[in-house]
């Protein structure tokens, strides 16, 4: 029982929070889809398109997808290894200042509601420790 509260917890918060930070990303004309994947190149730079499909749980067509727009905008450019096919992705440093500016404006909002709700940071690093084994193990079983 106590499993079935842990996760329809943690579904119940993913949409306010979305609508909490959906009009930022519209301020900036960027789909979340889009801002994920660039802030997941922002954190792992310089990375690739197979990492970043793994990492967000997303199919390799849809991050290609959100790559192109990204490119298209200046936001990320790519270099190629020894092995041609493999595109590394990293910021611009246009890419860098608009996520430095995103990124600015949604800390704001997550530090307000952690406020707002009286977690304190030992609280916080259990939860997000908890979170991170859950993920680890859904990303494994999700790869067998």
């Amino acid at each position: 029982m106590i499993n079935n509260k842990f996760f329809n917890s943690f579904i119940s918060i993913y949409r306010p929070y979305i609508k909490l930070t959906q009009p930022i990303l519209e301020r900036h004309n960027i789909h979340t889809g889009q801002w994920l994947v660039l802030k997941d190149i922002a954190q792992f730079q310089p990375t690739t398109l197979v990492n970043i499909s793994y990492r967000r749980a997303i199919e390799k067509p849809t991050a290609r997808k959100f790559i192109k727009v990204l490119l298209e905008r200046e936001l990320i450019s790519y270099t190629t290894g020894n092995d041609k096919r493999q595109k590394w992705l990293s910021l611009t440093e246009e890419g860098r200042q608009f996520f430095e500016t995103i990124n600015k404006e949604v800390n704001e909002i997550q530090d307000e509601i952690i406020e707002k709700s009286g977690i304190n940071e030992q609280q916080l690093t259990e939860i997000t420790n908890s979170m991170s084994i859950i993920y680890e193990t859904i990303l494994k079983e999700s790869q067998e």
